[in-house]
């Protein structure tokens, strides 16, 4: 088919959609037909994760203990194979300790997870703790101290 418009073959709509490469009209504002994905859905799960980790540690930062403006962050990222729905994979941090950790000016401690988070990392051979707590190999063990 041609690359221009012929009015006497299609609407002027559907040369837009034609020429789209998502599969719908592509201007501000403008809704795309063609795009299936709904984000709701992701939302709602990150949501219900978000809750989970909240219920389990508390309305406090795992690192410093502070209640202010808090957030929940994955300690396995979704690029190096995390779950990002499972609360095991999620720790609440104020947004300080938050920056901090993806600054790399921070690192975890045993002490900072919940016993069932231990294992879960374990499990997945992302780190192993000593007796004394200190993290002794494993994927992400430069992540912790």
């Amino acid at each position: 088919m041609n690359s221009s418009w012929d009015p006497e073959n299609e609407t002027f709509q559907e040369y837009k959609k034609r020429k789209s490469s998502r599969g719908g009209l592509t201007g501000i504002g403008q809704k795309n037909e063609g795009n299936s994905k709904s984000p709701k859905k992701k939302l709602e799960s990150q949501s219900d994760w978000r809750k989970q980790i909240i219920q389990r540690d508390g309305k406090r930062c795992k690192l410093c203990k502070s209640d202010y403006w808090l957030e929940a962050h994955h300690i396995i990222y979704k690029s190096q194979g995390g779950e990002r729905t499972n609360p095991l994979n999620g720790i609440m941090l104020c947004k300080k300790c938050h920056m901090s950790i993806h600054a790399r000016t921070l690192k975890f401690k045993m002490t900072d997870l919940h016993p069932s988070q231990i294992l879960y990392l374990a499990e997945l051979n992302w780190v192993h703790f000593d007796s004394t707590g200190a993290p002794t190999k494993g994927q992400g063990y430069k992540g912790f101290r």
